[in-house]
């Protein structure tokens, strides 16, 4: 069931002119997404769970926390896909 919150996000995007999309045939509109940080060994140094599908941290928040766990920000390593180097 989609809070309220959730509502009133999705309705301010429509008014803004962005229209949602229509789920694929096999999506599960239930399903709930999450953030999460992952330091060089892998372990969970933040972790983010969506209560609902447009619950999400903040750019802002997630910078914070890879300040405040003093990992050294490198855009291009960020931005490139995990395995990649691995």
């Amino acid at each position: 069931m989609l809070r309220l919150g959730a509502i009133g996000r999705f309705l301010r995007a429509i008014f803004r002119g962005t229209l949602p999309k229509l789920p694929a045939k096999n999506d599960d509109l239930f399903q709930l997404g999450g953030d999460f940080i992952l330091d060089t060994e892998h372990r969970i140094r933040f972790a983010f769970s969506s209560r609902e599908p447009t619950d999400r941290p903040s750019v802002d928040r997630l910078l914070a926390e890879l300040h405040s766990a003093k990992f050294p920000i490198n855009a291009e390593k960020a931005m490139a896909p995990i395995g990649k180097d691995h």
